[in-house]
């Protein structure tokens, strides 16, 4: 298992073990890799982020 994943399956238990619904988290555009592995997943699309750096 990579870095990344094992990274999400702590954040994941970490979170459920709070009682917190959800788990949200932002990804670059260009990493479609990573995109299609939250797919692969079933985890749900629901909206960009937008960023402003100052």
């Amino acid at each position: 298992m990579c870095l990344g994943a094992r990274l999400l399956e702590f954040v994941e238990r970490w979170a459920t073990n709070r009682d917190c619904a959800a788990v949200a988290l932002a990804s670059p555009l260009a990493r479609e890799g990573v995109h299609q592995y939250y797919e692969d997943r079933s985890d749900e699309k629901w909206g960009d982020v937008i960023e402003n750096e100052l």
